[in-house]
């Protein structure tokens, strides 16, 4: 009787054990896998956010692993959002709650919902999916205001830091999935189009969260592999050997290297038919203008990110902008 009641304690401590075990196997795996809000709003230059989809909400602190708030939240007419303001990186506000910023992460209570995130700056969401034993996030961001001001961009202006710093937002907020909304809407780019592998749930999930804008100007690069989509590409410089290797590679027609600057696409806007094509790929020499300032959008970009340009690989000159 007595080796059997120790029998039953051994095997009870070992599953609390491994319960407890595999709970912070869980904790640990969402500070892995889902960024956290701190990071978002912070390197948007965001003052404050509002959850807009109505659900049931956990805020975990992805360094302890414990349960700050669970928030269930109706939005409707009547109900107000609830509002999450990082000011530093020390604190972050959610309601009326004051915590750490200690890597603090939002999981809706299926694993499965869209967290809608709109603020004065941003609009976007984080969207959460549920894949087995893993999250998988996909961080969207409207880019529509960042194309109207690259569209209106002139060459002979010097690039504005406004331009700079949205490029770097939308890296530093790990955009994977880039979509256009009015007057673009309905059209996103696909990273199947850009040349990546996989299943588009593989892609959003991998570690590479390029980065893809198209621009007016200053789009410059050898002929892209990837189809008739003009890009700026900004990339994690060790995300792979591949894109550590990228900007070495680079070689115009004659051999030149990068800093003599290659062609760049003219991005036209037909607003009758409010479609987009390339106008010209005119060859441009080193010392002009246009290429300066191309130049200058490479050097001044942070240096922690490796800015890949392309252009399109196209026969004609004139080509339909999908």
């Amino acid at each position: 009787m007595y080796f059997k009641r120790t029998f039953f304690a051994i095997l009870a401590t070992l599953c609390f054990a491994f319960h407890i075990a595999s709970f912070a196997a869980e904790e640990h795996r969402f500070a892995q896998k889902v960024p956290s809000l701190c990071s978002v709003l912070l390197a948007s230059d965001i003052d404050d956010v509002a959850i807009k989809s109505s659900g049931v909400y956990s805020f975990y602190d992805a360094t302890s692993g414990k349960m700050l708030i669970k928030k269930k939240l109706l939005v409707s007419k009547k109900d107000s959002p609830l509002i999450i303001t990082a000011t530093d990186d020390k604190a972050i506000t959610i309601g009326k709650k004051t915590f750490p910023c200690n890597d603090i992460i939002v999981v809706p209570n299926d694993n499965t919902s869209t967290i809608l995130l709109e603020g004065q700056n941003y609009r976007g969401s984080l969207r959460i999916r549920s894949h087995g034993s893993r999250l998988d996030v996909v961080n969207e961001i409207n880019i529509a205001p960042l194309l109207e001001s690259l569209l209106s961009y002139e060459v002979e202006d010097n690039i504005s830091s406004g331009v700079l710093e949205a490029l770097a937002i939308i890296y530093r907020t790990n955009v994977y999935h880039i979509f256009f909304d009015t007057p673009f809407e309905g059209k996103y780019i696909d990273p199947q189009r850009l040349g990546y592998r996989g299943t588009r749930e593989s892609l959003y999930s991998s570690a590479i969260a390029d980065a893809v804008v198209t621009t007016h100007h200053c789009i410059v690069g050898e002929e892209s592999p990837v189809g008739d989509i003009p890009t700026i590409r900004l990339m994690r410089p060790t995300s792979s050997p591949r894109q550590q290797t990228l900007a070495e590679e680079y070689r115009h027609d004659d051999g030149m290297p990068f800093e003599h600057c290659p062609a760049i696409p003219m991005l036209s806007h037909d607003e009758a038919n409010n479609e987009f094509s390339i106008a010209s790929i005119a060859e441009i020499d080193h010392d002009d203008d246009e290429c300066d300032a191309a130049q200058i959008l490479y050097e001044q970009l942070p240096h922690s990110i490796l800015l890949s340009l392309e252009h399109l690989a196209a026969d004609d000159d004139d080509v339909a902008f999908r």
